[in-house]
């Protein structure tokens, strides 16, 4: 510990500043010998530090370990600059943290959110060019973009493991089945069965 800290101080390296949870470990004990401490943090040098002067670093919920992660995004000071084609995050895909669910009103708002993307206008197209009664019109669905980005992701996800987690039995609805596939090996089990009547051992359907 003590060759640790000295080279803290050789590298002249000092915390960011952290918001959240003072400590970032416990022993998860429930009796008289829980015990906790802060033994997570971010640290920088100086020159990090007036770089990224309005980075936090964030203290989040542990979820199977036993130590809180750190979450930092480095923010550079408004009053520096650094060119135009500087860029203080990384592009990165989203990835959905099962942190978020112990936030109060988290799951609440992507409900609502998830019912705005369902949303969807009817509407009725004539099938003749002179309609009279209701079944000359055919009702449709409008719905939004993200719907259908959404869905169209789903669905292109789904094509690559259908084949793996759909028996093989199931021969509708999969890319590269029929419906009728079923209907063809059950003739021709059929077919089997029937020119096999003679003899002592035969089949019997059920």
């Amino acid at each position: 510990m003590e060759i640790f800290r000295e080279a803290l101080e050789a590298c002249k390296l000092s915390d960011v500043k952290t918001q959240g949870p003072r400590f970032t470990w416990s022993n998860n004990r429930l009796d008289e010998g829980f015990n906790e401490k802060r033994l997570d943090r971010a640290m920088a040098s100086p020159r990090w530090h007036q770089r990224f002067s309005s980075s936090i670093v964030s203290v989040l919920p542990t979820i199977k370990s036993d130590h809180c992660p750190l979450h930092l995004v480095p923010t550079s000071s408004s009053s520096l600059d650094f060119g135009p084609n500087y860029s203080s995050r990384r592009n990165s895909l989203f990835k959905w943290e099962s942190a978020w669910h112990s936030f109060e009103g988290c799951s609440d708002t992507i409900k609502e959110a998830w019912r705005r993307t369902n949303d969807a206008f009817i509407t009725l197209i004539p099938k003749i060019k002179q309609p009279k009664k209701v079944t000359d019109y055919r009702p449709i669905s409008l719905f939004n973009v993200i719907y259908k980005i959404v869905s169209k992701v789903i669905a292109n996800k789904l094509k690559r493991i259908l084949t793996v987690i759909i028996s093989p039995n199931q021969s509708a609805f999969v890319s590269g089945r029929m419906i009728t596939d079923n209907v063809l090996a059950a003739y021709e089990t059929l077919h089997t069965m029937n020119s096999r009547m003679h003899g002592r051992s035969g089949f019997m359907v059920l």
